[in-house]
């Protein structure tokens, strides 16, 4: 549980900052990968990924 609340902590952040837009951040949410791609590029949502889990 605590992994999906940092995940979704992420997806807001990265939408807060427009970073990405509301249709992505729904499915990031939905969908959890482990990167998403925005109007400027692309960015890790996945809590974990850059510990290499």
């Amino acid at each position: 549980m605590l992994y999906a609340i940092r995940y979704t902590f992420n997806a807001a952040s990265l939408l807060c900052r427009r970073k990405i837009r509301w249709r992505t951040f729904l499915r990031a949410v939905r969908e959890r990968p482990i990167a998403v791609c925005g109007p400027r590029g692309s960015y890790i949502v996945d809590p974990d990924f850059e510990k290499g889990w």
